[in-house]
């Protein structure tokens, strides 16, 4: 049973490698063989190119993006595992940049257009995505639209295997908030919500790794 864990912050002690560490610590108990990658690991690299190598007749691509950089063996690994996390903070109502280039460049290879989009993958991935963000209300969430466009990364690996997302909200990178040009009320609100829920965002992350464990493992069976 192998795992691939991915840090798209580009805080390698921030919330989001934390809760990854959470979601870690589920699949070490679950007996996963786990590797935690920080996409600011590996270099510069970008999104797809639309080279369409990957898409050449009688390419030997295999579903792997053909562009040589330091991703291309991240994508190959992440072929080859059984389950994926990706985490992501929220700085834009977006993923992250690294994020979505790491999804478009994984994903797009394996999109088989003589078979009605099915993917080449060889097994499927049972997958989950991690979003921290500063919003901490849902009415603010679903004003902004966070459903749709963090859920959109979500679907895209929910088409190679299985997905679940989680949501941490309330999460501030302002530390210490004196640094910074941040209102007393916003600080007040992070500063509560932390104390409040961030231990039990640990519990939901670890819980998260011990579920894709068992997933995993009904699929061999």
């Amino acid at each position: 049973m192998k795992a691939i864990l991915i840090n798209g912050s580009p805080r390698k002690k921030g919330h989001t490698a934390a809760l990854l560490d959470k979601v870690r610590e589920g699949l070490d108990a679950g007996g996963s063989e786990t590797k935690t990658v920080h996409l600011r690991d590996l270099g510069t690299f970008g999104g797809c190119i639309s080279c369409l190598a990957c898409k050449v007749k009688g390419s030997k691509c295999d579903g792997v993006c053909a562009i040589r950089d330091g991703l291309r063996p991240l994508l190959q690994e992440t072929k080859d595992a059984d389950i994926l996390v990706v985490g992501s903070p929220v700085y834009f109502h977006y993923p992250v940049a690294a994020v979505r280039a790491f999804t478009e460049r994984f994903l797009f290879p394996q999109l088989d257009y003589t078979n009605s989009g099915t993917p080449l993958l060889k097994k499927k991935i049972h997958s989950a995505c991690l979003f921290t963000m500063h919003i901490w209300d849902d009415e603010t969430f679903v004003a902004n639209g966070y459903e749709h466009t963090l859920g959109a990364t979500a679907r895209g690996f929910e088409w190679a295997g299985s997905c679940e997302t989680l949501y941490f909200k309330g999460l501030t990178m302002f530390d210490p908030p004196d640094r910074y040009v941040v209102g007393q009320n916003l600080i007040d609100t992070f500063t509560a919500m932390e104390r409040d829920h961030f231990a039990e965002y640990g519990s939901e992350a670890f819980a998260l790794g011990k579920r894709l464990v068992e997933r995993a493992m009904a699929q061999q069976a």
